[in-house]
């Protein structure tokens, strides 16, 4: 179950202080995006979800050109991360 407070706007590129959370800025299109994040969250985009495995490590597939929202959902009682993640054309189109 979702908590339905608002979630707190990230900086992506850079780890979250004391959170062992870390997303890129940015990503290519349509190329994999790797992050870390605890063990048991949920990464959630428009397009789905995965759960984060033992190692910590996430993987997804960007989508086309622009802003991408990322939703860590952390393992309870930690608050969840939003980040905005700028997804660019790829220097070969």
């Amino acid at each position: 179950m979702h908590n339905n407070s608002p979630i707190p706007q990230n900086a992506a590129g850079r780890e979250v202080p004391a959170s062992a959370v870390r997303v890129p800025a940015t990503v290519e299109a349509f190329a994999i995006l790797e992050g870390r994040a605890p063990t048991g969250s949920v990464v959630e985009t428009p397009t789905g979800s995965v759960t984060v495995g033992d190692d910590g490590r996430f993987a997804l597939q960007a989508p086309a050109e622009g802003t991408w929202t990322i939703h860590v959902r952390r393992p309870a009682p930690l608050t969840p991360l939003r980040f905005n993640v700028v997804v660019h054309r790829s220097p070969r189109d």
